[in-house]
């Protein structure tokens, strides 16, 4: 929310900020990351006693546990590899077509990400309360987790797409300046 209001308002300027274009959405962008940054690490201090480091224990190997990390985190890297590579072409084709057909490639690509991000976000915490149910040796519980945030995730992406298609017009208004 913080990078939408903050970078609108410096591509078009308001609230007493400069008008600045495209240099404003990247600014915006930094800025509001770098709060989000600021805001983990308070979270994270304030639930946590101060992070000490022994640089003995960092460096005692532990072979077993890397291995097991990678072969379980391969395939989600590849994925989000080709997924990267997939944005690269597609945007270096766009551009090869103008500075319209890129906008537009990129109006609809950030449609794309509001309908299905949240659904991850749901995916991703679901994510630790499977993994602390297996630590348990709660299998049940864990494939309980894994239905339960396949249902709402589902419920979740089919109630943004209504929304989506609904205010179409103003969300169009919002993204397009040029049509």
């Amino acid at each position: 929310t913080i990078n939408a209001l903050l970078s609108y308002a410096l591509v078009y300027g308001g609230y007493g900020l400069p008008a600045m274009g495209a240099s404003g959405a990247g600014l915006g962008t930094t800025l509001s990351m770098g709060l989000g940054v600021l805001l983990n690490l308070w979270l994270i201090r304030r639930r946590q006693p101060p992070i000490t480091v022994n640089l003995r224990h960092l460096l005692t190997p532990y072979h077993q546990h890397t291995a097991s990390i990678i072969s379980l985190g391969w395939p989600a890297s590849l994925q989000q590899l080709q997924f990267a590579l997939h944005l690269l072409v597609l945007f270096f084709l766009a551009s090869q077509l103008g500075a319209s057909a890129l906008a537009v490639t990129f109006m609809v690509l950030n449609v794309g990400l509001l309908l299905v991000l949240p659904s991850i976000g749901i995916g991703q915490a679901t994510i630790t309360l499977v993994g602390q149910a297996l630590g348990r040796h709660q299998s049940q519980l864990a494939y309980q987790w894994g239905q339960f945030a396949a249902l709402r995730g589902l419920l979740l992406g089919i109630i943004i797409a209504i929304l989506i298609n609904a205010f179409s017009e103003h969300i169009t208004a919002l993204l397009i300046i040029n049509p």
